[in-house]
């Protein structure tokens, strides 16, 4: 099987300009702030949207997408993050890996995001 994951994160800089204190869960957070809910949850449809439609311009079969949700750390700053997955019988091509990697570039524009991880490897059963 061959993998595919977009690490994304939630929080959002509030300020490219200075260091101003934002407040989460009563602790102040320099500079960064969580997404709304609503937005959340549109990033992490729309990273998957888009790996699928890397699939498909791939031409390779997804066998099953995974999101998982839990918490990471960014710049120093712990926040809400959501690993989405794609389990493929299929390797794509590296043109089809350039796709992949321009639809996370603009997403993480899009969303206000320093960066998108993207892993690709391969699973083995043990």
């Amino acid at each position: 099987m061959h993998v595919y994951t977009a690490t994304i994160g939630r929080n959002v800089r509030t300020s490219t300009y200075d260091d101003r204190d934002f407040y989460l869960d009563g602790q102040p957070v320099k500079g960064w702030a969580p997404m709304s809910d609503e937005r959340w949850e549109q990033f992490i449809e729309d990273v998957k949207a888009d790996m699928n439609r890397f699939a498909v311009e791939a031409a390779i079969h997804v066998d099953n997408v995974e999101i998982h949700r839990g918490t990471g750390f960014w710049d120093g700053v712990e926040e809400e993050s959501a690993k989405i997955t794609l389990l493929t019988t299929g390797k794509a091509d590296g043109r089809a890996l350039s796709v992949l990697r321009r639809f996370l570039s603009e997403l993480a524009r899009l969303y206000s995001q320093d960066a998108i991880a993207l892993t690709i490897g391969q699973s083995e059963l043990c």
